[in-house]
């Protein structure tokens, strides 16, 4: 599976490429990147996503049911994705019979997860190849992430059908030098540490290879100005 094969995210994430390159040097840090996705997502997926407030007496509260929406930044707690667009709302009782919370804001804001996003935004104050280090690094993660979610304790979460890890650049140099440390030809001509990049690239094909139909690992091209999957190997 790939990004095309989840068309509404697929124009999100189309949308969100054309409000980055109006002007991608305001972008300052990664937080800036999140909430341009954030909104973007919002805007794509807004739909209510109702909960409802089991209330006790003499609470005071009028309303009792919420809207909280579909998109959120830094969720589930415990977890944190950088964004996320969630599944079908589920209610405080059937959160609390699945997973065992007690009543409180785990309880009532944990709802399950459709869609994650993680982001690694690279500024044009960073440089080297730690840039790609941090990309894969952060992909990794973000399968430990989905093994969270997927949990058997924790099985109302198992709704997520795609996960990415995106990086971000604002130089064309800095995605010339990541792309090239993901490609075993240019690391056979100029890598210093050929031996052992080319033993990871090949480790880290397989692990995408393995995962590819729950999570990919893109980069928003800034010459095609679109999201393309990293080509590694």
């Amino acid at each position: 599976m790939s990004l095309t094969n989840y068309n509404r995210l697929n124009l999100a994430l189309t949308a969100f490429a054309n409000e980055y390159f109006k002007n991608r040097y305001k972008f300052i840090y990664e937080v800036d990147i999140q909430v341009l996705l954030s909104q973007v997502l919002d805007a794509h997926f807004n739909e209510p996503h109702i909960i409802e407030k089991q209330q006790k007496k003499g609470e005071g509260l009028k309303e009792k049911e919420f809207d909280i929406g579909k998109v959120h930044r830094e969720y589930p707690v415990n977890v944190l994705f950088d964004n996320v667009v969630l599944g079908e709302p589920k209610q405080l009782d059937e959160v609390i019979g699945e997973i065992g919370f007690t009543p409180g804001f785990e309880a009532f804001y944990h709802q399950p997860v459709k869609y994650a996003i993680e982001l690694k935004f690279v500024p044009l104050y960073q440089s080297g190849v730690k840039n790609t280090d941090n990309s894969f690094h952060d992909y990794e993660r973000m399968l430990g992430k989905i093994s969270k979610i997927e949990n058997k304790e924790r099985k109302y979460f198992n709704e997520l059908e795609y996960a990415i890890q995106l990086t971000v650049f604002q130089s064309e140099f800095e995605q010339k030098e990541f792309l090239e440390n993901h490609n075993k030809e240019k690391i056979k001509l100029n890598h210093p540490n050929k031996k052992d990049w080319l033993n990871w690239v090949d480790n880290f094909k397989s692990l995408i290879n393995n995962n590819k139909d729950k999570a990919g690992y893109y980069y928003l091209d800034i010459e095609e100005r679109e999201i393309m999957p990293v080509p590694v190997g």
